[in-house]
This record gives C-alpha cells, sequence and structure tokens, in this order.
C-alpha cells in the first residue's frame, strides 16, 4: 500500500482512491452533499478554492484544491513506488 502527500500533514492511500473528479461537476457535487449528509467530507484546501474531490472506496470525499490532472498524476504516479 503506497501513500500519496496531499501536503505536509495530509496523506492517503493510493490503493483507496477511486476517482479524481473537478468538484465543477454535477456528479461530484451529488456525490459531495451525499457525503456531507453522512459527514465524510474531508477539506484540506487549506481556505483555498477547492478544485477537485478526491473519492474513496470508504465513501469519503476529499477536496483539495490542487488542479485534477495534476492530483492524477501524483496519485498514480506516487502510489506504484
Amino acid at each position: 500500500m503506497g501513500f500519496v502527500s496531499l501536503s505536509r500533514k495530509a496523506f492517503i492511500p493510493s490503493d483507496r482512491v477511486i476517482a479524481v473528479v473537478p468538484v465543477s461537476s454535477s456528479f461530484a457535487k451529488k456525490v459531495k452533499d451525499t457525503a456531507q449528509y453522512h459527514n465524510k467530507v474531508i477539506n484540506i484546501t487549506y481556505g483555498k478554492q477547492a478544485k477537485s474531490a478526491i473519492i474513496l472506496d470508504s465513501g469519503h470525499i476529499v477536496l483539495t484544491s490542487f488542479k485534477v490532472k495534476d492530483l492524477a498524476k501524483r496519485i498514480w504516479r506516487e502510489g506504484k513506488r
């Protein structure tokens, strides 16, 4: 199992990631609303504007300020180590 660093203090297990989507998509908004109802939204934007959402297999949604392309490269490149 590999972990991906999203910031100095935030790491996620790369093998638990299902998808990385832009928060502006209607799919991300629906999933985020559902996860928020179940208290499963994790916001690690540190006050910046959320640009992408990471969907985990546990039902958690991680909101980040990274661009989707950059985040996808980081997750699947670092997770293969």
